[in-house]
């Protein structure tokens, strides 16, 4: 009996040691869902068909395509939420945008999971129903919210007249494009919106989602004979990514801070030179967080040996690594 206890206290030493593993009976770790879960987000928002394949179980890989979805709507970032041990289930919350639309929207998905082969893998997607989603309606954009009625945000009467370059000297103001709206992107909490507008000068801006009177609008900045092609806010809610096309017809990456309102220095102006190198935003990962972006050479131009590729960069460590060519 004594030898019996002392295998079962080494077991459970060893078991709490190692750090995620379970006992028989015991039940999944939940960093063990949590782990798989994310495995499974990398893979879906990077498209690496394979990387997800190796994510689902056996039952599920024959619906890879559906899982993967269309280049439209597609996710740009993603949080692990609630872990239930018992259900082994994860609860994700998705950031989805669209191309060259008006459209952003948040919402979860639940992931049944199951182990197969030693490995913890998903098995069931449940999508819930949508947090926020926000759209423009002809000249007006439209919030539809989890429970609620849709109601309109802004339309492009209340934007200002004029506005300030981020940085730029006191009095300095140009009219602001309203020729339509632009990309969109909600905050992962749903509290802010970041919108642009489209025209000769781009404005990009701050909108708090909640119900008021009059929209508190937040400007964050303008382009002169420039354009935004997308926007994406880190998984955590701090970072606001921006594609901008600019008058070289050339597209650069810019990182804000909205919070306190700034740009975040980057190597990407100085690794890229946006007259001759086209980056373009894919997603956030939550590690870091993570930013990961495409790099070609812009037209009529010889890139560099090794330039063109997918990259990413940690803004926790400021390194800038090639992860495929």
């Amino acid at each position: 009996m004594m030898k019996k206890r002392q295998c079962w206290s080494w077991l459970l030493f060893f078991s709490l040691l190692l750090g995620g593993c379970s006992l028989p009976g015991m039940g999944p770790a939940a960093e063990d869902l949590s782990k798989a879960a994310s495995q499974f987000a990398e893979a879906r928002l990077s498209r690496e068909e394979q990387s997800l394949r190796n994510t689902l179980t056996t039952a599920r890989r024959s619906q890879i395509a559906e899982i993967l979805g269309p280049l439209n709507p597609h996710w740009v970032g993603y949080q692990i939420g609630a872990v239930d041990t018992e259900q082994k289930t994860v609860t994700v919350r998705w950031q989805e945008t669209y191309s060259d639309r008006s459209y952003t929207r948040v919402y979860q998905s639940r992931l049944k999971l199951k182990k197969e082969e030693g490995q913890w893998r998903v098995d069931g997607i449940e999508d819930l129903t949508p947090d926020w989603l926000v759209t423009a309606r002809d000249i007006a954009l439209v919030l539809q919210q989890k429970g609620g009625q849709a109601r309109t945000l802004l339309s492009l009467e209340q934007l200002p007249n004029v506005a300030s370059p981020l940085g730029a000297e006191p009095g300095t103001e140009f009219g602001v494009g309203r020729e339509g709206f632009g990309p969109l992107a909600l905050r992962p909490d749903g509290k802010e919106l970041a919108l642009s507008t489209r025209g000769l000068h781009a404005f990009i801006a701050l909108l708090p989602t909640e119900a008021a009177a009059r929209p508190a609008l937040k400007p964050l900045d303008l382009y002169f004979e420039g354009g935004v092609a997308a926007l994406a806010w880190s998984p955590e809610g701090k970072y606001l990514a921006a594609n901008l096309d600019t008058p070289a017809g050339t597209r650069r990456l810019v990182i804000y801070e909205p919070g306190v309102k700034k740009v975040l220095k980057t190597p990407f102006d100085e690794q890229f030179p946006w007259t001759n190198y086209d980056l373009n935003f894919l997603y956030w990962l939550p590690t870091g967080p993570e930013l990961y972006f495409r790099v070609t050479a812009a037209q009529g131009t010889v890139p560099q040996q090794g330039a063109e590729g997918i990259w990413k960069w940690s803004l926790a460590t400021g390194k800038l690594e090639q992860v495929k060519k």
